[in-house]
């Protein structure tokens, strides 16, 4: 859970109540990896898998090797 508040926020836990934490979905067919920006609270979210197995993979590679801390992953 701390590594997916990092990705998705540059904190390395939850922010605090008063801030929004923002999902977008990108239908872009080029990048199957999901991305964040930091500074808007905003994950994002690939529409081109075609399985859970095939999201989650990218997903724990997103949070394992994207960006740490505040920029654009």
């Amino acid at each position: 859970m701390n590594d997916l508040c990092s990705f998705w926020t540059g904190w390395d836990s939850l922010p605090p109540r008063k801030e929004v934490l923002v999902v977008k979905f990108s239908s872009d067919d080029i990048s199957k990896s999901p991305t964040s920006e930091t500074c808007f609270l905003s994950l994002i979210l690939p529409l081109g898998h075609n399985t859970y197995d095939e999201f989650r993979i990218a997903m724990d590679a997103a949070i394992k090797y994207g960006c740490k801390g505040f920029s654009f992953a």
